[in-house]
């Protein structure tokens, strides 16, 4: 009787250190998925004052699958439910959709406005 209760204890030690690790990964990975985003969306803002500043600029980011779009001076950079947003207090009109991973990410500013491209 002792071994049944002494492996019982044993699984039930073992489930709740798997249960905690899974909900352990799960935090760490949303964790990680916000920060990667604010990163992405914050260098995405940078570039564009950046442009707005100099005339245009240029710069390599890693960016999840998402959508940079501009329209009546707000800058919107969103992925999945999350959605960062800049005022640029400028005429912009663009929508970019782009794949996840390393991108050049460009912004030019001129008397028209602001103009975006992603390769």
């Amino acid at each position: 009787m002792t071994e049944i209760l002494e492996y019982c204890l044993v699984v039930m030690v073992s489930s709740l250190f798997v249960a905690g690790s899974v909900a352990t990964y799960g935090s760490f990975s949303e964790f990680v998925s916000e920060v990667q985003f604010k990163a992405a969306a914050s260098t995405v803002s940078a570039l564009a004052m950046e442009a707005l500043a100099n005339g245009t600029s240029q710069g390599a980011v890693a960016l999840p699958p998402s959508t940079i779009s501009c329209d009546g001076g707000v800058l919107a950079f969103s992925s999945g439910s999350q959605v960062a947003v800049e005022d640029l207090h400028t005429s912009c009109s663009f929508e970019l959709s782009v794949q996840s991973g390393m991108h050049e990410v460009a912004f030019s500013a001129n008397g028209s406005g602001l103009s975006a491209e992603v390769e």
